[in-house]
């Protein structure tokens, strides 16, 4: 399970069990965004690897709740089980 956060705001709880649902639900190639901290839980953030070369937007949730300029839908993974 992984939490999904898109650049217009959603948040909505996902199944992913394999790198190709990974990708589906950002959008394209994953990267390691880092890790942070969510609901008491570490966990990595997840997100389009050429996000910016698709012009996506600023995720704005992401942005203000870790101070962190990434474009486009995450996702917020387990770190231990994502690692």
């Amino acid at each position: 399970m992984a939490t999904k956060i898109t650049a217009e705001g959603g948040i909505h709880t996902v199944k992913v069990a394999s790198l190709q649902d990974l990708q589906r639900e950002v959008g394209g190639l994953i990267q390691d965004a880092g890790r942070v901290y969510y609901e008491d839980e570490l966990v990595t953030i997840l997100c389009d690897e050429e996000g910016l070369l698709k012009q996506l937007p600023i995720n704005e949730w992401v942005l203000e709740y870790y101070g962190r300029p990434i474009v486009g839908t995450v996702l917020l993974v387990n770190h231990e089980e994502f690692n």
